[in-house]
Order: structure tokens, then C-alpha cells, then sequence
């Protein structure tokens, strides 16, 4: 199919656009990246010219005739809109860091967006902190909770928190720590009736409006209740919530004004990806800490060292679960090296097969009947088991890399797979090719390598070394 649309299809609609009157056309969004090269080259061969342009997210290729206007020499120089400087500006949030100019075009994008209705709100405030609504857990929640596997740390992590004003904990993907741990806090500050006001920033919106509806479904309510969510254009918070879920970017637009004010801990996850928002927020972090001491910032990581956190912030702890083995040091023999030198030789086994005559692959009698040799050579692994496929080859029966029918596994797979060197030495000097592979690209010595069969790895390593074998024994 791919072959028809590079070669007749696309020249054809070419034509075409060359007979027309059109100076340019743009081609539908419906042919893939690769096909792109196929439309410049004829393209080029036509004496027309092309350029690969984005509609809607989509590439597209246009293409233009010699006399047309449209096509674009050179790019059009990339400028800031006055949106991008002004929300760039918003995230500086502090004019100490602008120059002269830079003060002077402040000004004035602040006097435009006070002028202009349609640019969105850079501030929901948040309700005030109180403590959380005083009931009792479930079973069921209760239950829930044991199921994170840091549920058993889950006091060293609290009285961590209470001890440092940062921390930094580090664990893998499958501990859930974006929702583990504000249901502790939570948990802890509900049994201490204490005020609490958790905000949880994500990466990415999806990744806030995911975790909190779990968080909401935990609790049985709805987004709004005693989880909430901060996001641009979608926001769920009320009196009652005390966990908000939200975003780098978003939270940074409402620092301006809101200056983490009605906040108690600060979660922030993914704090090892270096997101730009990210990096940015913990920078104004760390400048908040001086004038909120009772703010406590909880940074969730999956590194290896997460100690350069702590060391940015000046103060805090790190408590790691990433446990790195030791790893020790690997020592290499000659005869490893012999290995993987014949291990090297396996890319020559597809071309192997294609010599041998069809009448050996249908489905006929003599093929059902070598098959049933095979597979009784590899359930006993006798030499008694291995005679009748010897005495077919013989014969002219049957090829030495016959393959089974279902497997495609020849008498040197079985011979490596059980460990039988010295069918394996026969085989291979009756002409055998340990080079073929199986159904699932296994050759042979690949088999013997994975069941450590080291006197067949010796034979075969001996054979792709020298590229013969002596005969040194034969059945019984």
C-alpha cells in the first residue's frame, strides 16, 4: 500500500495540481511524516517547490509553482505577543529582577490588562485555614490506606515534617505519593484538630484533575467538598475544602497576590523532572520560608540522590526509598568473550532458510512425520530418539535444519536446548547450521546460553570460531 501511494498516487495528484490554475495548494493532513520526503522529491523532479507547514497541529505539505507569491523564502521572525510578555512578567512577580526597559514596557502591559475584559483572573483566593471537619473514617478508607506500601513509614514521615520545615521524599512511581501523602496529613492533623490547608501542584492539569477526583472519591464527595481544585479555566474550592489540587504555572500566576497565604503544607511533586514552573516555584519557595515559619514544603522526587534539594533550601531532611544495589564488579573470562563473539554471528540466520525446497515446509505426510520425530527427540533426548531423524537425513528424507511445522525448532535447537554435545557435534558436522532461528528468534546458541548449557556454548563457540567441527560421536 505504501509502495502505491509513493509511487502512483502522489505523482498522479501532482499532475493534476500542475494542470490546474492554482499557484499553490496545500495537500489534506491525511499522509504520514514519512510520505512528506516522497512529496518534495517529486515535487522537486516536477520543477515545483514545497515546504511541510502545521494546520491545527497537523503537518501538511503545500506545494507551489515557480511563480507563485506565497511560497516564503525565508521564515517570518518569531516575536513575543503581548499575552506571552505579560504572562511571563507575572511569573518574574518581582520587579527587582527587570531592567529599565524592561520596567517601562511593565507599565504598560499592566495599564493594558487593566483595560481589558477578556484576559483571564491571576487570582482565586483561597478560604480561610480551619481546622478539618471532625468525623470518623470508614473501614473501608481505613483499608484503603494500608494498601500504599509507605503506609508503614507512615509515622517516621510525620514526625519528619513536624521536625524540618522541608522535606524531600524520595520513592518510586508505584508509592502514590501525590495521594499518600496529604491523606496522612490530613489524617494526623484530624486527630490533632489542627489547622491544616494542603496544597498539592502537579506537573500537569490532567495529573491535578486525575488525583484529586480520586482523592474525592475516597472521601465520597464531589470535587468542591473536602477536596478542591485550581486550575485556569476549572475551579472547585469552597469553605470546607482542605486539600487543593493544582499546577506549577497556575499556582505560580496567583503568588502575585495571594503570597502562600492560607497554606500549611505545600506538596509538590516531580520536583526531579526540573520542570521550568517547577524550578521557578521552589525558588519562591524558598524566599516565602523567611516570612511564613510555619509553612511546611513536602517535595516528592524518584532520584538517586535527592540530597541537592535540601541543599538549595538550606535546611531540611531527605528521607530516602530508593535503595541502590551494590553493584559489583563484573569479571570477564576468554571464553565469555568467545561467547559473545558467536553470539555476534546470529543476524546471518534469516537468509539461511530460504534455500531449502518448499516440499519441506508444506503440510504433508513426510512433514507430519519428521515432526513427530522432533518433537519425541526433544521430550526424550536419547540417542535412540535422535536415530530416525539421522536415518531420514541419510536417506535424502529430509534437509539436517529441517524445522518443525509449528516451532520451527531444528534437531541443533533441541540437541542445545537438552545439553547434548555430543549430538550436537554430530549435527553439526552432517552440515547442520547453528545460525538458524526458531518462531521466537532463538538460534541455538542463544537457547544454550539461557539454560547454561556450557558443554554445547563450548561446541558451538568452537564452530563459529573455525566454522567446522570434529566428529566425536554418534549414537549408540
Amino acid at each position: 500500500m505504501n509502495h502505491i501511494i509513493q509511487d502512483k498516487y502522489i505523482p498522479q495528484q501532482l499532475l493534476y495540481f500542475l494542470a490546474g490554475r492554482r499557484c499553490c495548494q496545500q495537500f489534506p493532513c491525511t499522509f504520514r511524516t514519512s510520505e512528506h520526503e516522497a512529496f518534495a522529491n517529486n515535487a522537486r523532479s516536477l520543477g515545483l517547490r514545497s515546504q511541510v507547514v502545521h494546520v491545527n497541529g497537523n503537518s501538511c505539505v503545500k506545494v507551489y509553482k515557480q511563480a507563485c507569491r506565497h511560497y516564503l523564502e525565508e521564515p517570518k521572525a518569531l516575536v513575543l505577543s503581548s499575552g506571552a510578555t505579560l504572562h511571563m512578567f507575572t511569573l518574574l512577580s518581582r520587579k527587582s529582577l527587570m531592567g529599565r526597559e524592561d520596567l517601562e514596557l511593565y507599565a504598560d502591559l499592566v495599564s493594558m490588562k487593566a483595560n481589558s475584559s477578556n484576559l483571564p483572573s491571576l487570582h482565586l483566593p483561597l478560604p480561610a485555614i480551619r481546622p478539618p471537619n471532625l468525623r470518623f473514617w470508614t473501614e473501608a478508607q481505613l483499608n484503603f490506606l494500608t494498601t500504599f506500601l509507605g503506609h508503614s513509614l507512615s509515622d517516621e514521615i510525620l514526625q519528619s515534617l513536624y521536625a524540618n520545615r522541608v522535606i524531600v521524599y524520595n520513592a518510586a512511581l508505584c508509592w502514590d505519593k501525590s495521594v499518600f501523602l496529604p491523606l496522612i496529613i490530613l489524617d494526623d492533623c484530624r486527630n490533632k484538630k489542627s489547622n491544616v490547608k494542603i496544597m498539592c501542584i502537579e506537573r500537569h492539569g490532567i495529573l491535578a484533575t486525575y488525583n484529586s477526583q480520586r482523592m474525592a472519591n475516597f472521601f465520597g464527595e464531589q470535587l468542591g467538598e473536602t477536596v478542591g481544585i485550581q486550575l485556569p479555566y476549572f475551579s472547585a474550592v469552597s469553605s470546607s475544602t482542605v486539600i487543593i489540587y493544582s499546577t506549577a504555572q497556575y499556582f505560580l500566576r496567583s503568588l502575585a497576590n495571594q503570597q502562600l497565604r492560607n497554606i500549611s503544607h505545600l506538596v509538590v511533586n516531580d520536583v526531579h523532572l526540573h520542570d521550568p514552573y517547577t524550578d521557578i516555584l521552589l525558588s519562591e519557595i524558598r524566599m516565602a520560608l523567611g516570612s511564613h515559619q510555619n509553612l511546611r514544603v513536602v517535595l516528592l522526587s524518584q532520584m538517586e540522590n535527592p540530597k541537592k534539594f535540601t541543599d538549595f533550601f538550606g535546611e531540611g531532611l531527605d528521607l530516602n526509598m530508593i535503595k541502590q544495589p551494590e553493584v559489583a564488579p563484573r569479571v570477564s573470562y576468554l571464553n565469555d568473550l568467545h561467547s559473545c563473539i558467536a553470539l555476534a554471528g546470529i543476524h546471518k540466520s534469516p537468509d539461511i532458510y530460504k534455500e531449502i525446497p518448499e516440499s519441506f515446509r508444506a503440510n504433508n505426510p513426510r512433514n507430519e512425520q519428521m515432526d513427530k520425530c522432533l518433537q519425541a527427540y526433544g521430550e526424550l533426548g536419547t540417542d535412540a530418539a535422535l536415530r530416525p531423524f539421522l536415518y531420514a537425513v541419510n536417506y535424502d528424507l529430509a534437509p539436517v535444519n529441517y524445522r518443525h511445522s509449528l516451532t520451527g525448532k531444528t534437531a541443533v535447537h533441541i540437541a542445545s536446548e537438552l545439553n547434548k554435545a555430543n549430538h550436537l557435534r554430530l549435527l553439526l558436522f552432517m552440515g547442520a547450521d547453528p545460525y538458524i532461528v526458531d518462531l521466537f528468534q532463538q538460534s541455538a546458541i542463544s537457547l544454550a546460553a539461557m539454560n547454561g548449557n556450557h558443554e554445547c556454548i563450548d561446541v558451538l563457540n568452537s564452530y563459529s570460531l573455525h566454522g567446522y567441527v570434529v566428529k566425536s560421536a554418534k549414537p549408540d
